[in-house]
């Protein structure tokens, strides 16, 4: 058993005993016991529990006790099989696992890529102080959050954006911890280390600014160079812990969604990219940035253009929005019209519009609070939208 003396422990209780299995659930799991049973399940922690029964003496002498055998007790047979099936695979409500909505998700990791001095570093310590209370940031809500972030800028410089737009101590930082670029082993260790540094400051975010300096990449278009680097990550993200990391842009840029500079493999790695660039190029002086995402998820947005004033950012009407307004007008129009809930294969056909985008859309609306859904979305009760 560990005691708990001191009042300073995050999530331990002072004055109260924790086995090791309750510790842990407490400092990684919020107290689930249940979710902490399957993660530990799931790590391969699954030997039969031993129990100690002591055979009776054969008289009443101290000296007669026999040493105490030690039997098994009986389990639930483990399954025969290493992966998990559809039922056994851990849900978490969309809700709760975004920590800002559509950009950012507990467990999975977004790049943001733009060309130097464009703004990465600015817009993310704008959204570093949303996190702090949580509200609405670039018109997407966003959760209370604590992170940490690996810098490549120095302390005075950091202390003064942070003093102007007001960041507080939800925030820590590494401030250039590697004085050359770290070797893979040294890269490894120190993300072994930063598992430890998120339970102890309790963070929600780990953000890498920027990519190529704080990792062991010395060729950017070697995919199996790209891999090894970013696999320790997934320790992190494993944790529940959202992974964001700054990158550039190639100069000549690319395709829509490939403008990222290196190999292919550090584009498909992520679940969302972002790619942030001058609404108008050869204007240096213009404010208005647009903001184009590709994401695994529908909730993302696939644009968004801001501008920056002295409040911070604020969200400009785009052709894309336009057009995603429409949609959504005439989406709600026919469900109105119509009174009865349908489901998002039934709209699409009758809007003639392909199912995927009618699917985006309904789940904005959804979390607009502009339509209702029912149903689990398992097959036999598939979702199905109303007024």
């Amino acid at each position: 058993m560990m005691y708990v003396f001191t009042s300073s422990a995050n999530h331990l209780e002072p004055g109260r005993a924790y086995s090791l299995f309750a510790a842990r659930t407490a400092l990684r799991h919020g107290g689930d016991y249940g979710e902490c049973a399957r993660a530990l399940w799931q790590d391969g922690y699954r030997a039969e529990q031993i129990t100690a029964t002591l055979i009776p003496p054969r008289s009443a002498t101290a000296a007669s006790f026999q040493t105490p055998v030690i039997s098994a007790a009986p389990v639930p047979p483990a399954p025969q099989h290493r992966y998990l099936l559809t039922s056994e695979i851990s849900r978490v409500s969309p809700i709760q696992s975004w920590i800002w909505y559509g950009m950012v998700r507990r467990g999975a990791a977004t790049m943001m890529s733009a060309h130097p001095k464009c703004g990465k570093t600015t817009l993310i310590s704008y959204l570093l102080k949303s996190l702090q209370d949580g509200g609405e940031f670039l018109g997407l809500t966003t959760q209370p959050a604590r992170v940490l972030v690996l810098s490549e800028e120095d302390g005075p410089t950091i202390a003064e954006r942070a003093d102007i737009i007001g960041i507080g101590d939800h925030v820590g930082w590494y401030v250039r911890p590697f004085t050359t670029r770290p070797t893979m082993t040294l890269w490894k260790e120190w993300v072994a280390q930063t598992v430890q540094d998120c339970i102890e400051h309790r963070a929600d975010i780990l953000i890498v600014d920027t990519l190529m300096r704080n990792m062991p990449i010395r060729d950017e278009n070697n995919a199996t160079e790209i891999d090894d680097a970013l696999l320790p990550l997934w320790k992190l993200m494993q944790t529940g812990v959202a992974i964001i990391i700054i990158h550039h842009l190639r100069k000549g840029g690319g395709a829509e969604g490939t403008g990222a500079r290196g190999s292919t493999a550090l584009m498909a790695w992520p679940e969302i990219t972002m790619e942030l660039s001058r609404t108008s190029p050869d204007d240096l002086d213009c404010t208005r940035r647009t903001l184009r995402s590709h994401s695994r998820f529908t909730q993302t947005p696939s644009e968004i253009i801001i501008e920056l004033g002295d409040e911070g950012y604020t969200v400009c009407t785009s052709v894309r929005d336009s057009e995603a307004r429409g949609v959504h007008t005439a989406i709600h129009s026919m469900l109105s019209d119509r009174g009865e809930w349908m489901t998002h294969h039934e709209i699409a056909s009758a809007m003639g519009k392909p199912r995927q985008i009618i699917e985006s859309h309904l789940s904005q609306m959804v979390a607009a609070g502009v339509l209702s859904r029912s149903g689990s979305g398992a097959r036999g009760d598939i979702h199905r939208y109303g007024i």
